[in-house]
Order: C-alpha cells, then structure tokens, then sequence
C-alpha cells in the first residue's frame, strides 16, 4: 500500500507554480530572514532563467543580496528544489 504523499509525487515534479506565487513566497521568506517589508511591485520573477529582480534601494537590496544563500534555501524548503529561484539580482 502507498502513503498518501507519494500520490502526488508526479505532480509535484512536473507542475511549477505560477509566476505570482513564487513573488508572494519570496516576499514573505525575505519577511522572515531578513526582517525586511517589501511590497509585491517590488519583485519580478524570470521563470525561464529561475531570477529574482529586485527593484528596490541599494541599502536593501544589498541587505537581501548578502543573505541570498539562507533566502534561496528557504525558498526551496518551501517550493521544492526545481521550482524555486536559484538568483537573486
């Protein structure tokens, strides 16, 4: 008998979430890391090249570039290794 969760293992590889709920989870793990608000107009994601944009002050952006490693596991944690953003610029 299968668990429960690996029913939806074949979903879970070959879906990728829309390009807003990756924005929105960033937003809230940079929330969580870095202490830092920003808001949804602040940030595009490239699923094809899998980067964060950011569009913010140097001083926070800095800020967000120099925890990007603790941000990007987060993110994968979160949204699972294929689908979460490997750069933030």
């Amino acid at each position: 008998m299968k668990a429960i969760g690996s029913l939806f293992e074949k979903y879970k590889n070959t879906f990728k979430p829309p390009q807003s709920s990756v924005e929105k989870e960033f937003i809230v793990v940079v929330r969580q890391v870095v202490g830092v608000s920003i808001n949804i107009d602040q940030v595009t994601y490239s699923p094809s090249s899998r980067t964060i944009s950011l569009h913010l002050p140097s001083v926070l952006k800095s800020e967000i570039v120099r925890k990007k490693a603790d941000v990007i596991s987060t993110l994968s944690s979160s949204l699972g290794a294929s689908n979460a953003p490997t750069e933030v610029i």
